[in-house]
């Protein structure tokens, strides 16, 4: 499955992901107050610049030191929740992990808001509250400070990663948003794995490790000669049409396979033999699922983490939060 990532409500920089606030409302909102004659520093403009990069609604009320003195603040204990949150394994420490991230922003966008409640009015006007000044900024951190900050962070701290693909049904479903952990210790049969494709990052199942035997005939899974019980997997339809995608298990046939009459299909392949430093990942849902049948065997360094819990579900056909869903940790 293909994932979205980096939600808004949660991401703090990174190199996945994107923002949806418009930028022609954010011009607006941010220029308000430079208007001819107005003067006055307004409060909700401040709440919504904080939201966007911490310390900026200090900035348009003018107190440079103490927007910069949040951003730094922002910068390590942003990162620090969620290293805290990775390293939680219940929901209920996960939970509150992610309620101390939320929080933090609330904090900030609070203090922005008193911090223009003791603005003079009428307000002076310096040469950085501008609009385009503080676009600049926005572009500059989130595109640029960010994304490194998140690269130095992303081996020991949480990531944040939204779901819109039904592969991994019913463990994770469309509209799942994932807290996910990096990768520590080995990753072993069964784990529910983040890892990079081509196309994005995708998060599937691993079922077959280096030096195993795998193969599967009529929708089940053999691994190494014996039959796999995966209460887990799902079959949405019985498509099991002959397709040249599958022509790259050729090269990894095991010993005594004819490769001249190998015709492998979605539900008969194999047996294949996974090379070394490399993984079979398969989604859950096996016929709505982009996955390695497709693409071939993962490489150790690919993987990014494994998904820890649901902070957050959205059902779009409903326009309705999952909040059953919320907390849900995965296996």
């Amino acid at each position: 499955m293909w994932i979205r990532t980096r939600p808004p409500a949660l991401t703090h920089g990174g190199e996945q992901g994107d923002r949806s606030l418009p930028w022609r409302i954010l011009i607006e909102i941010a220029s308000e107050s430079e208007r001819a004659g107005e003067h006055r520093r307004r409060r909700w403009v401040a709440v919504i610049l904080s939201l966007v990069v911490p310390g900026l609604g200090h900035l348009y009320a003018g107190r440079v030191q103490r927007a910069a003195v949040t951003w730094a603040l922002s910068v390590v204990l942003l990162p620090l929740g969620l290293f805290v949150a990775g390293s939680l394994s219940s929901a209920p420490g996960i939970l509150l992990a992610v309620a101390l991230f939320i929080g933090l922003y609330i904090m900030i966008a609070a203090d922005a808001a008193q911090t223009v409640r003791h603005a003079p009015c009428p307000f002076e006007l310096a040469p950085y509250n501008r609009w385009f000044v503080y676009l600049a900024i926005i572009f500059l951190v989130n595109l640029g400070v960010q994304p490194r900050i998140a690269r130095l962070t992303a081996s020991y701290a949480a990531q944040a990663f939204r779901l819109n693909s039904t592969s991994m049904e019913p463990a994770i479903v469309d509209g799942d948003w994932l807290l996910v952990g990096p990768k520590r210790g080995p990753t072993v049969r069964g784990d529910v794995v983040v890892y990079r494709t081509s196309v994005g990052p995708f998060v599937h199942r691993v079922v077959a490790v280096a030096n195993d035997t795998i193969a599967m005939a009529n929708a089940q899974l053999l691994l190494n000669g014996l039959a796999v019980r995966e209460p887990y997997e799902s079959h949405a339809d019985d498509s099991g049409d002959d397709t040249s995608v599958f022509d790259w298990q050729r090269r990894y046939l095991a010993p005594g396979i004819d490769r001249g009459s190998y015709r492998p299909t979605l539900d008969t392949w194999g047996p294949l033999v996974v090379p070394a430093g490399r993984y079979l990942i398969l989604g859950d849902n096996r016929h709505h699922s982009l996955d390695g049948r497709y693409a071939g065997f993962a490489r150790r360094e690919s993987i990014i983490g494994r998904p820890l819990a649901v902070y957050f579900s959205w059902d779009a056909d409903a326009h309705a939060a999952r909040w059953n869903r919320v907390g849900l940790t995965l296996k």
